[in-house]
Parts: C-alpha cells; sequence; structure tokens
C-alpha cells in the first residue's frame, strides 16, 4: 500500500509539472518563428518580375496612389512592381499577396531563387511572374507542406510570349531520406544512452536489459517521430525543443510507473532512479542533437 502511494504521488507531482510546462509555453501570434519558402524558378533566364498570388474571397480593386503610399508591405517599390498586377486577379481568385494581404513580409532574391519570409510564406498560393510588354504566368496552386519549404517552378515548356494561367510545374522538395537518417540518429542514440545507463546502475541480467530495450523502443520511437515532425513540419527548432521537453516528461512519468513495477532486479527506488537519470541524459543529447 505505501508503495502504491509512492507512485501515486510520483504521477500527481509529474503531471503537475506538465500542467506548468504547458501553461508557461503559450506564446503571442506574433512571437517565434515564421514559416518560409525557397522558390527556384527554373526554365527562363531572362528579366522578370515576381510575386505571390492568395486567395481572395471578394473581389480586389485597382488600387490609387494614396492607398499603394499606405502600403507597408517591405517588398513593394511603386517604381519597380509591375502596374499590370494592382488590379489582377485571376480565374481562380488568386490577387498579389503583395498588394492585398496588408501585413509585413520580406521577399529576397538571389538569381533565380526567392526566399519567402516573415508571414511571407502562406500555406496555399501561386507564383506569378511577369514578363516584357506585361505578359502575366501564373503557376498552379500549391499548398506548402513544410515550416521551411523547398519549392521549384519550373517553365521550361510554357510559351512566355502570351498570358497563361495555371501553367508549368511547380512542387515542394519533401527530404524524406534526410528526416529518416534524423530519425534514425536520435532513435538509435537515445536507446544507446538509456542502456548504457542501466548497466551503469549495475543492471546486469538479460531481462533487465530486454525490459529497458523494449520500453525504450516504443517510447523514443513515438517521441522521436513528433520531435521530426515538428522540426520540418509544424515549427522548426522551437516545435522541436518543445516537443522534447514535453515527450519527455511524459516519458519519464510512464518509464518510473513500469520501472518501478517490473524492472525487479534491484529495488523500486533504484529503478525510478535509472528512470529519471537515463531520460535527464537523453534530453540532454536531444537538445545537443537539435543544435547541431
Amino acid at each position: 500500500m505505501k508503495q502504491r502511494n509512492i507512485y501515486r504521488g510520483i504521477v500527481f507531482l509529474l503531471m503537475l509539472g506538465v500542467l506548468m510546462i504547458g501553461s508557461t509555453t503559450q506564446v503571442h501570434a506574433d512571437m517565434g518563428p515564421k514559416p518560409t519558402a525557397h522558390v527556384t524558378i527554373t526554365g527562363h533566364d531572362e528579366p522578370y518580375m515576381f510575386d505571390v498570388l492568395v486567395k481572395k474571397s471578394t473581389p480586389v480593386d485597382t488600387l490609387d496612389d494614396e492607398s499603394l503610399e499606405r502600403n507597408t508591405v517591405e517588398y513593394y517599390d511603386p517604381e519597380a512592381y509591375p502596374e499590370v498586377l494592382n488590379g489582377y486577379q485571376d480565374g481562380d481568385g488568386y490577387a498579389s499577396m503583395t498588394l492585398y494581404d496588408n501585413v509585413p513580409r520580406y521577399i529576397t532574391r538571389e538569381h533565380n531563387t526567392f526566399e519567402l519570409g516573415y508571414f511571407g510564406a502562406p500555406r496555399e498560393f501561386k507564383i506569378v511572374l511577369v514578363f516584357d510588354e506585361d505578359t502575366i504566368i501564373t503557376s498552379p496552386s500549391i499548398e506548402r507542406q513544410q515550416f521551411n519549404a523547398l519549392i521549384t517552378y519550373d517553365v521550361s515548356d510554357v510559351d512566355k510570349s502570351e498570358s497563361q494561367e495555371n501553367v508549368g510545374v511547380i512542387e515542394e522538395e519533401i527530404p524524406y531520406a534526410e528526416m529518416a537518417t534524423d530519425f534514425f540518429i536520435r532513435l538509435v542514440a537515445t536507446i544507446a544512452i538509456e542502456l548504457g545507463v542501466l548497466a551503469l546502475f549495475f543492471y546486469r541480467k538479460l531481462k533487465s536489459f530486454i525490459l529497458a530495450g523494449g520500453v525504450n523502443l516504443a517510447t523514443q520511437s513515438l517521441l522521436t517521430l513528433f520531435m521530426v515532425m515538428g522540426y520540418y513540419y509544424w515549427g522548426n527548432l522551437l516545435a522541436a525543443f518543445l516537443i522534447l521537453i514535453l515527450g519527455e516528461t511524459l516519458v519519464i512519468i510512464a518509464e518510473m510507473i513500469i520501472y518501478g513495477l517490473y524492472l525487479k532486479e534491484h529495488s523500486w527506488l533504484r529503478a525510478i532512479l535509472y528512470a529519471l537519470t537515463a531520460n535527464g541524459l537523453s534530453m540532454a543529447a536531444g537538445f545537443t542533437l537539435l543544435l547541431i
């Protein structure tokens, strides 16, 4: 009965810690990293103007000079921005994000690669290219998947002599091999640390290592998967850090209970201390791997 009460106390304290962490990680909408997109244009090396189109629920108006002067968008240059996009809306209802989505953003250019940053990488958008004599080419719409997306818009087979909508090939590069490598390295390193700590706590029986290995394979696989997803899809380093902290807290709860009940080679207190130590070291390793 006394041991059961101890377990209940551990669970209560750790759950209280989770709630405290969760309450302190709420952030303002304008805090934290912003999604980005690197868009590379292929198949055309002559001069052109680039912008992003976003879906508008109502028709857009042609903006007068006074409205344009109030435009606070960093990328807008009244002398360089193509006048033909002022009032332009394609057949799907997409219009210039620069002119009609009044939030701060940046578009930087290096050769044929454009970086969309600070609210400049919407979830769903089109690319518009404006060539000489106000010829307009728009891409099919694309829904950005990753937090920091790598997108290619190929216009090799597009006739640039006349305006066209929804032409060319636009696609996002998903680094599956890199994601799988990250997952494997993190998982193997974590399990190696946990089993190494088990040996340092003078556990020697095969069944102890089988139990710890199986438990860690289950818990750390799930945690590592969420960390990789968080890094690539939800919020880059910030998301991965928060998932690591909250995930390891939940893993500690689970492993302290499991090891306290089933890791019988030594006392239940040693089993609990092992769970705390091993997960503390694996959390430190997780932070290190995120930063390198």
